[in-house]
């Protein structure tokens, strides 16, 4: 049964793999990353591609879709049982206002407290920045507050919340002490 299985298994990446029924990506979609658990591209089309394995996109169509009034996230669709397609928010800019940055974070860290919802794993690769406005990503391994599956780091997301908005505004400290 298990060499059927993988027989029948097409392998797109180190551990993502379907079975053959996944739609093409958009023409001349690039391959941003693969971190062995999901690929993500970039399309032509003002989408982003993350796929994965069915579980982890559900997930992340989930959490996007349960916070996607709240402005701190990308729109996101389903494109096909592997993968979500997310807006494209571009690259990150730079934080230029301190604590315009931090009371967005601390806005949607309360957001997040309030819905019961545990990103799990709220670190400067997590963010994008745009205008010192944060829109948070990844959410495939996110978990509600009463789940009792183990966040991805240890500390919660309050922890690591603080510890990204140090990393991303430590360049405004350095400046003003200079």
């Amino acid at each position: 049964m298990l060499e059927t299985l993988n027989v029948n298994m097409v392998e797109i990446s180190m551990c993502v793999r379907t079975d053959g029924t996944e739609k093409p990506l958009p023409e001349g979609a690039e391959l941003l990353s693969d971190n062995g658990v999901s690929l993500v591209y970039r399309g032509h089309d003002g989408w982003i591609y993350k796929r994965s394995t069915p579980f982890l996109t559900e997930n992340e169509i989930y959490f996007l879709e349960k916070l996607s009034a709240t402005g701190y996230v990308p729109t996101a669709v389903r494109y096909d049982k592997y993968t979500v397609a997310m807006s494209d928010l571009g690259t990150s800019q730079e934080v230029t206002d301190e604590e315009a940055f931090t009371d967005h974070c601390m806005a949607f860290l309360n957001i997040l407290q309030i819905t019961g919802i545990r990103h799990g794993d709220l670190t400067e690769y997590a963010v994008i920045v745009k205008k010192n406005r944060p829109f948070f990503i990844d959410w495939a391994e996110a978990r509600c507050k009463y789940d009792p599956r183990p966040a991805k780091r240890l500390g919660g997301d309050q922890k690591w919340l603080k510890n990204t908005i140090q990393k991303l505004t430590s360049h405004l400290t350095t400046q003003d002490s200079r």
